[in-house]
């Protein structure tokens, strides 16, 4: 029991340098705005967490999607009638430039796809599908998917339009205004972050949507936490007041 009465006291002494340090070399920090939607900047999110999982496996369906909107592309004769609506958007988005591209792409993939809840059509609380897909499985294909869904749809259609994987950001959120998580798609169209929502066909500026608490974001590099940026101010740095030496004893 001395003995780790005693660890106690070092470690606490340790940490009272460590803070007195941490004085002496950083002021107090100023938060500014981040390069991410809503002003935010990326964090490493947890590997356990769910949204991970899914993102991990819609991944590994990227590329058999590719080939097939590939094979759509170059023959439409071996398109279904759902690839082939899906190509036709591209195509017409392609011929379209900055804002206009991005409420085409929004406004057509509202209207193909019906909002459907994953538990209704997998029998599961959490199922990411991407808008065409060889099995047919696909939003787009069945004409219907959830929020995330519609996300997706849009991030691939824009993509294959030109816009870079750079300034296509899926968001999840937390929708104050009916108390529920939500996804959309966020494109930044000259320097302002454009949200994509399945429930208006009106891109919405981020800074608009003060209803959504944002929580991370979904991108081709994997999945990040949205936290608010800060930067070290090194101005004004003051050396803490040193401790009496009669509290300092009565510490010990």
């Amino acid at each position: 029991m001395m003995i780790q009465w005693a660890r106690d006291i070092a470690l606490r002494k340790i940490a009272s340098v460590l803070m007195a340090l941490s004085f002496l070399t950083c002021a107090p920090t100023k938060l500014v705005a981040g390069d991410e939607p809503f002003g935010l900047e990326k964090v490493v999110a947890p590997e356990s967490h769910n949204t991970v999982a899914e993102w991990r496996k819609l991944m590994a369906n990227v590329a058999s999607a590719k080939r097939e909107l590939e094979k759509c592309l170059a023959e439409a004769d071996r398109c279904s009638a759902s690839q082939k609506r899906f190509v036709a958007l591209i195509k017409e988005a392609k011929g379209r430039h900055g804002r206009a591209k991005i409420e085409l792409v929004n406004e057509r993939i509202n209207g193909q796809v019906r909002y459907a809840p994953d538990q209704a059509q997998w029998g599961t609380a959490d199922k990411w599908t991407l808008p065409v897909t060889a099995s047919e499985d696909g939003s787009v294909n069945r004409g219907a998917g959830d929020c995330e869904d519609y996300a997706l749809a849009k991030y691939v259609a824009l993509h294959q339009a030109g816009v870079p994987d750079e300034s296509l950001r899926m968001v999840l959120v937390h929708d104050k205004a009916v108390r529920e998580d939500h996804a959309v798609l966020a494109v930044r169209d000259d320097s302002k972050w454009l949200i994509l929502d399945n429930r208006w066909n009106k891109p919405i500026e981020d800074t608009e949507l003060t209803r959504f608490t944002p929580l991370f974001v979904v991108e081709k590099t994997g999945v990040k936490r949205l936290a608010k940026a800060f930067r070290l101010n090194d101005r004004m740095t003051i050396a803490p007041s040193p401790v009496p030496a009669s509290k300092a004893g009565s510490q010990q």
